[in-house]
């Protein structure tokens, strides 16, 4: 009827068909043909395959339009937009249907500016890196670290879509007529009392350019943990491309390189020591975290002063709408956090949060004291770490905001065993003592500025230090058939003091959708106090004894300063809709005492997407100021941080990586990645006897100093979305290391180079409010010196062991295996939320050899024999958190 509006309503809702939360009607998928169709008929069809409803007006339609098309899995949205291209018409998503009207913009040219933050709509929170892209994906960007973004999209009528890993996706549909400045607020998909895995699939823009693994800290509360403690870096030892020691002592090693080539930043702030635990646990509190990053290659230039990865850690800010906390004790440890808002506006917010292990209060004497008398031995074993964080936050107006963080941790270990072997000649009481205490302070104040809609400012003002002392004594006395009495002492002292003050001043800029420049300027002050000593008395008298003090006020502590400056430009470019390209430069200063050392460190990569393959490849020119030289190299309190100097230069490395990838169904993707490192002036501990470290000894001069290389492939496969988390991947890959001055100039293999790595970790839905998981990991076991005998001289009548070793690492410990089991039970009261955790760590109980070290025999305490320890037996588990 001319002149006459009506609806046609087809396609009537299907019974059986409901649209999550997450998946709006245009998303739905199907395949659809046709040859030279009007338009109405086309959308009629379209309706009826897809079982969406489509509202129209047909008066509104080109009457002579004829449509060919022929689309295979492409979503309604995508083909409407194809078909109404050029027609004036547009649709819009009203409710479980779609709504065809006029498009009053179809020909507008001018481009509009939206900029805002992405925040969690239960505590205000900004979300870090946040991904922000119009509905076609032509346009898209990142929030930053702060969770500000800026896109730039034509003048219209747009829908923008807002999404982060572990929240549900946001939808607007934005009138642009000028520049819009809005917030976007995304709720949580995942919280205490629900099982934390995702039911529907984040939209991503495209696979990062970087090797670069976001890890969903929305799930570190449901994997599996040592004592039930949630973790990070649990999280990271089951990822490709990372090694540990047993157990994940030692820290990480990330693709052949050593602990301390990994740049660990909190907030933003380089930490030296980013575990308790000996490497088990990491410093990070889980209640504190918001979002985690590991990149393992093909690095931007943003990051520097180290050759091997970056996991960048970011820790909430605390909540502006409400105050809330949590309480939770495991086996292991306790902790409890609190965060709310500040003032009556609710712009400013704290955070508050504490750490403890509670074992040492009532457990680790008694069971120590126990375990040692059944082996007949005397003494005891205690250890202890806590964590505080605290964080303040300040809203000055709408585009600048001051922030204040503080963190300070310690861990504590002391152990006294007395071991005494009776023969019918010789009494021998043998006595090994360790104290060592370490930690961190770091303090920061930030102020971020919004100086407008594509440009964005943080000036970062902090300090960072890390103190270490770590005193061991071995004490052998030995009393003869006549009476004579003798007392051996070997004791050692490792020092490692370190204060850092920098400031950072970084820029975000957004022109336009097709580059995202990062670029600042940087600079610190290093002070370092490193030292070592080593005391022997192999034939003193009853009376003579070592200390922590003693050796300590023979020590002249060297001092040494040293300034590094770095500026850097990096721009993330796109080409075209499939190809990405991030080119950079990086230049760093390092002055001295006596000596400056400058690089420009030049840094690409590039990422290739077509349909459901993609492809990525880097290059980075790495350099690293700092140097640890580790005793065995298991990043133990024995390892002592120093600077470059004059004689010990630099580190520098060349890391080049490419990979390709599958997307193998709409949850599912498999990706090969392979890596080669090239490293140079690499130092490590000189072989035989410790070489003191002090003002009065040429230290510098006896360290050797090397080259290394690493290379391997990785193989991913993963389903992150669903009922069921699988995560699977295998590692191949050699790391050596070449010193002139050690192994007689023959390359070794490097500590921690695993061969081959396979690692399973999987999650199941149960229910809504159960869930079971499991990791099994399974390595070649790693390189290790062991003596083929050990022989035994005498120093003034005192038996001396002396190791005889053929090569360097040329033995491997046995396979590593272990299976990690749990569940997670979930409840929500009307007060407050809770979990209750049960599980166990390496469940079938396997002696995963941790080290070999020289021992005396029990039967002739005069001759020495090689032992084989391991750490960590079967150990079940539970923990109950409570969240309000």
């Amino acid at each position: 009827m001319k002149n006459r509006l009506f609806n046609i309503w087809i396609a009537l809702c299907l019974p059986f068909l409901a649209f999550s939360q997450d998946i709006t009607p245009d998303e739905i998928r199907v395949d659809y043909a046709c040859v030279k169709k009007d338009l109405a008929t086309v959308i009629v069809e379209l309706s009826k395959t897809s079982g969406v409803n489509i509202t129209f007006n047909p008066e509104i339609l080109p009457r002579n339009k004829l449509v060919s098309l022929n689309a295979k899995n492409k979503s309604v949205g995508t083909i409407l937009n194809a078909v109404l291209k050029d027609t004036g018409v547009r649709y819009k998503i009203v409710g479980n249907q779609l709504v065809l009207v006029e498009n009053e913009f179809e020909n507008a040219e001018e481009i509009i500016t939206v900029s805002g933050y992405v925040l969690d709509s239960l505590s205000g929170e900004p979300l870090a890196y946040a991904s922000v892209y119009s509905m076609n994906k032509l346009e898209g960007t990142e929030s930053n670290e702060f969770g500000f973004y800026s896109l730039s999209l034509p003048k219209g009528i747009q829908r923008v879509y807002y999404s982060y890993l572990g929240y549900k996706k946001e939808i607007l549909e934005l009138r642009l007529k000028k520049d819009t400045t809005l917030n976007a607020e995304l709720t949580p998909d995942a919280v205490l009392n629900e099982v934390l895995i995702l039911d529907s699939k984040i939209d991503e823009i495209s696979q990062d350019l970087h090797s670069n693994t976001f890890l969903p800290v929305d799930q570190i509360w449901s994997i599996t943990s040592l004592g039930g403690e949630s973790d990070i870096f649990g999280m990271t030892q089951m990822l490709s491309g990372v090694s540990t020691g047993a157990d994940g002592f030692g820290g990480i090693n990330v693709r052949g390189g050593s602990y301390d080539q990994n740049l660990i930043l909190y907030d933003g702030i380089p930490v030296y020591n980013s575990s308790h635990a000996l490497g088990v646990i990491s410093i990070f509190n889980p209640s504190t975290l918001k979002s985690a990053q590991l990149l393992k290659g093909s690095f931007p230039a943003r990051y520097g002063g180290r050759l091997s990865s970056v996991m960048n850690v970011l820790t909430k800010e605390g909540s502006t709408r409400k105050m809330k906390g949590d309480l939770s004790i495991g086996t292991l440890a306790f902790r409890t956090t609190l965060e709310g808002p500040l003032g009556k506006k609710n712009n400013s917010s704290f955070m508050l949060s504490l750490r403890r292990t509670h074992l040492d209060l009532w457990l680790l004497n008694n069971i120590s004291n126990f375990i040692y008398d059944i082996g007949g031995l005397d003494g005891e074993t205690n250890y202890s770490f806590y964590d505080l964080n605290a964080k303040i936050n300040f809203k000055l107006n709408r585009k600048h905001k001051l922030q204040f963080s503080w963190y300070s941790g310690k861990d504590d270990l002391d152990n006294d065993v007395t071991k005494t072997t009776p023969l019918l000649a010789e009494l021998t009481v043998q006595r090994k003592v360790i104290d060592t205490e370490w930690g961190n302070k770091i303090f920061s104040a930030k102020l971020n500025s919004e100086i407008n809609q594509k440009l964005y400012h943080n000036l970062t003002i902090y300090s960072s230090g890390f103190d270490l002392d770590n005193f061991n004594l071995t004490q052998i006395d030995r009393t003869l058939m006549d009476t004579s009495q003798t007392r051996s002492l070997n004791s050692s002292l490792f020092r490692s003091k370190i204060n850092d003050l920098g400031v950072r001043s970084d820029f975000d800029f957004v022109p336009n959708a097709n580059n995202f420049w990062r670029f600042g300027l940087s600079a610190v002050r290093h002070n370092f106090e490193p030292g070592l000593i080593n005391s022997s008395a192999p034939n003193a008298d009853l009376s003579a004894e070592i200390t922590i003090d003693s050796l300590k006020n023979q020590l002249v502590f060297p001092n040494i300063k040293g300034t590094e400056l770095t500026a850097y430009v990096e721009n993330e470019i796109k080409l075209s809709q499939n190809l990405y390209i991030h080119p950079g430069l990086r230049y760093n200063l390092v002055l001295g005492d006596k000596f400056s050392d400058h690089s420009l460190e030049p840094r690409f990569s590039v990422f290739y997407q077509k349909n459901d393959v993609y492809l990525r490849a880097g290059a980075s020119r790495m350099s690293q100021y700092l140097h640890l030289l580790a005793n065995g190299g298991f990043g133990l309190p024995t390892d002592v941080w120093i600077p470059s100097t004059d004689i010990i230069r630099p580190e520098k490395a060349w890391i080049f990586s490419a990979g390709i990838g599958f997307k193998l169904s709409e949850t599912m993707n498999l990706d090969f990645e392979a890596y080669f490192k090239n490293f140079d002036r690499v130092i490590s501990f000189s072989e035989g006897l410790l070489t003191p470290i002090d003002e009065d000894t040429n230290w510098e001069q006896d360290l050797p100093i090397g080259r290394g290389k690493a290379q391997g492939l990785e193989i991913n496969l993963t389903k992150r979305y669903g009922q069921s988390n699988i995560s699977a991947n295998y590692t191949l890959s050699e790391s050596n290391r070449t010193f002139p001055s050690l192994n007689g100039g023959n390359t070794f293999a490097f500590r921690f180079d695993r061969t081959h790595q396979f690692k399973f970790g999987f999650i199941q839905k149960i229910n809504k409010n159960a869930e079971f998981s499991s990791n099994w990991q399974i390595s070649s076991g790693t390189p290790v010196s062991v003596p083929f005998q050990v022989i035994t001289t005498f120093v003034d009548g005192v038996p001396v062991p002396v190791a005889q070793i053929e090569g360097r690492n040329e033995q491997n410990l046995p396979l590593y295996h272990r299976l990690d089991l749990g569940f997670n039970f979930y409840n929500t009261y009307s007060w407050a939320k809770q979990k209750f955790s049960i599980g166990v760590y390496n469940a079938y109980n396997r002696e995963n050899p941790f080290y070999i070290d020289i021992g005396t025999d029990d039967k002739i305490p005069t001759d020495f024999i090689t032992e084989q320890f391991s750490i960590l037996p079967i150990l079940p588990y539970v923990s109950y958190s409570l969240a309000f």
